[in-house]
């Protein structure tokens, strides 16, 4: 099974994972690469914000990972969830 993306940079609504997108954006590698954030709307933010100040309109699409878990459903959601995203990023 192929994976949909070479890299899958999460957290990059902090600061580590801003510096990071920030230099993917700027460096324009050859690689099929997404965000992960646990809000949708921060990380769309937060790249147009970054795409802006680099002069970049092709922005990374936004994987959604919310893992916090209050009930059974949340934690097989969850693992399900983890799954799809493992499955879409490249292993070190």
């Amino acid at each position: 099974m192929g994976k949909d993306y070479d890299l899958l940079l999460c957290g990059v609504t902090g600061f580590t994972g801003k510096l990071a997108a920030e230099h993917l954006l700027a460096k324009g590698y050859p690689i099929k690469w997404a965000v992960c954030a646990r809000n949708e709307a921060k990380a769309k933010s937060c790249l147009a914000a970054l795409g802006a100040q680099l002069g970049k309109s092709q922005l990374p699409p936004v994987e959604v990972a919310d893992l916090v878990c209050t009930t059974a459903e949340d934690r097989e959601n969850a693992a399900r969830r983890k799954a799809e995203l493992e499955n879409k990023a490249v292993e070190f």
